[in-house]
């Protein structure tokens, strides 16, 4: 074998073997049409939607989150319909055919949040340091969501301690919606989204510390 056609085998070799860049989708938001889009993302794929606002409804403030599906046309474009968009709000959209997820605010009014995956990982449990949050898992095609503020239902323990404690198992399946699936515990790879109405700032994590040190 010459050497040209040597390098054109190692080429196509790391082409083949190498992790998968995926594209991240863009959010637009059409307020006059009250419509988010997703942009960029699989053709004819679903697309996942998660969303947090602060609203007063009825004089009374708030928290409203929305956790919903669309599936994208030919074109690459995903609409999701007859939705309320308002600030401040943060969302999140996840091509679950290619993997690439975007975050985004109408006006720009959130910030990303620093949280470690040794903190964030406890034992058998989520631990969010805050009073409310909205968390995605993604495995693959499979997502699982779950939703709790400091005190409530869903935080274990329901303890008013400053942060938010979601056990493994607690998690909802929430696509694909046909079969049943627990979630179990995280694993290498898991892709994490996390939105914290109360403070208006995301977090976006793939786990990669089981089994060792994180990285």
């Amino acid at each position: 074998m010459d050497k040209a056609k040597r390098i054109a085998v190692v080429i196509l070799l790391f082409l083949l073997t190498r992790s998968p860049v995926f594209a991240a989708p863009e959010l637009l938001f059409l307020e006059n049409f009250n419509k988010v889009v997703a942009k960029g993302v699989t053709p004819g794929g679903d697309v996942l939607f998660l969303s947090t606002s602060r609203e007063r409804i009825d004089w009374t403030p708030r928290v409203v989150s929305l956790l919903d599906f669309a599936q994208s046309n030919q074109n690459g474009l995903a609409y999701l319909n007859n939705v309320s968009i308002v600030d401040p709000s943060i969302w999140a959209a996840v091509d679950l055919s290619a993997g690439g997820f975007a975050v985004a605010s109408p006006s720009n009014q959130y910030q990303a949040a620093v949280v470690q995956e040794s903190g964030l990982l406890a034992g058998s449990e989520f631990v969010y340091v805050g009073e409310r949050l909205d968390l995605v898992v993604l495995r693959g095609n499979n997502a699982w969501h779950a939703r709790a503020h400091d005190g409530g239902a869903a935080d274990r323990g329901a303890a008013q301690d400053g942060q938010v404690a979601i056990a493994y198992d607690a998690l909802e399946r929430v696509y694909p919606s046909v079969g049943f699936a627990v979630y179990g515990s995280p694993q290498n790879g898991d892709l994490l989204i996390g939105i914290d109405a109360d403070q208006m700032v995301y977090f976006t994590m793939t786990v990669t510390g089981i089994g060792g040190e994180e990285k």
